[in-house]
């Protein structure tokens, strides 16, 4: 009886030992990517990710990539710290605390590059790709159906009643207002159950609940 008890706990320690931790999952929030001008990977940079009070730091590797684990904000902030020939790396104006990133459902690529003559870091162009835009299709006029283009006023009529500001700023103004257009916004994504969680969360209830009893036994002999 008691080489079975023996036994039945070593098993048990080899199959919890053998699941990994729900806090193992260590699948990246960010990948910061920072090369020069040459596109040459740039190792040994200090990356600060900044979201609110809270900052989260890695370094990156001999491919100039630093895996960023953690991030919970949308919004955040970042920041690069280290040399390149011996000149300290900044970030100018409005980036000054780090360059401004949205994060949307699963990992963001964070693209950086950095001036060898200044060490000033920049948004890589692929940072600045923009998101297609696709627009009705509306139907073709014929030029053989002149009936659908009765009563419609001619170009110079149209021309002559248009009322255009005599102040060019108010011009200016108007087509600030008209232009300033929202971006599309993406819909979150859906999950499901973290089944992995789950069963991890029951194998170390069980093996809990195993541990007691066979202590519980053990110590009644």
């Amino acid at each position: 009886m008691r080489w079975f008890f023996i036994g039945m706990l070593s098993l048990l320690v080899v199959i919890s030992g053998s699941a990994a931790p729900a806090w193992a999952d260590s699948t990246p929030d960010l990948v910061v990517v920072v090369t020069d001008f040459a596109l040459h990977p740039l190792a040994g940079v200090t990356v600060i990710v900044r979201e609110g009070a809270q900052e989260i730091v890695g370094v990156t590797d001999a491919q100039g990539r630093a895996e960023i684990v953690g991030v919970t904000q949308e919004h955040v902030r970042v920041e690069l710290r280290g040399f390149i020939h011996g000149i300290p790396l900044t970030h100018p104006g409005d980036d000054a605390y780090g360059i401004r990133i949205t994060r949307r459902a699963g990992t963001v690529a964070v693209e950086l590059v950095v001036d060898g003559a200044n060490g000033q870091v920049f948004p890589a162009a692929s940072m600045f790709a923009l998101e297609p835009i696709f627009l009705p299709e509306y139907p073709t006029i014929s030029a053989d159906a002149p009936g659908l283009l009765v009563g419609l006023p001619t170009a110079d009529a149209v021309t002559s009643s248009l009322q255009f500001p005599e102040d060019p700023t108010l011009a200016d103004t108007l087509w600030d207002a008209t232009m300033d257009v929202p971006r599309p916004q993406h819909p979150a994504e859906e999950t499901g159950w973290p089944w992995g969680e789950i069963v991890r969360g029951v194998g170390a209830f069980l093996f809990l609940v195993i541990f007691l009893v066979t202590v519980f036994a053990w110590s009644n002999r």
